[in-house]
């Protein structure tokens, strides 16, 4: 296999991060692409660009008569976690060049606004903030209950 310099623009690099939402692209995963720093390291980035039409033309779906700039171009990248980037290659028959364009076009759209895909994730996202105020809510209730019934008779009050 050719050995081939990777080189991207910082548009589309920074494109290619920007649509995908912070996750892998593969249908059934949820791995982040960047994990968030911690009190002992800074935040990392994990996930890894993937050729959709490979980077060589004998490489995993290699298409000859590309470009070097069709090859690097947003359109043939995807992003995916370290663990489907290496299998989508090694088991490139499996997941063919059309695989990876419908992942792409399904992953992106989830995160573009004015699209069905965003428009459910926003309600989903308003869901999941109305019940965890709904749920701090009945937790700040069932404390104060708590904490009243510290004060009968009985019961120290410290």
């Amino acid at each position: 296999m050719t050995k081939v310099m990777r080189n991207y623009a910082q548009k589309t690099i920074k494109l290619l991060f920007g649509r995908s939402g912070n996750q892998c692209a593969h249908p059934d995963c949820t791995n982040p692409i960047i994990v968030p720093e911690t009190d002992q390291s800074e935040a990392a980035v994990v996930g890894q660009i993937c050729h959709i039409y490979a980077a060589a033309d004998d490489g995993p779906r290699g298409k000859k008569n590309l470009t070097e700039e069709e090859r690097n171009a947003v359109e043939n990248l995807i992003l995916l976690c370290g663990h489907h980037h290496p299998v989508v290659d090694k088991q490139y028959q499996t997941y063919p060049a059309d695989t990876l364009k419908a992942w792409k076009k399904a992953h992106e759209a989830k995160f573009q606004q004015d699209t069905a895909g965003a428009e459910k994730r926003q309600a989903a996202i308003q869901r999941s903030a109305f019940l965890q105020r709904l749920s701090d809510r009945e937790i700040e209730q069932e404390t104060l209950r708590l904490r009243q019934g510290r004060y009968l008779v009985g019961f120290l009050t410290k």
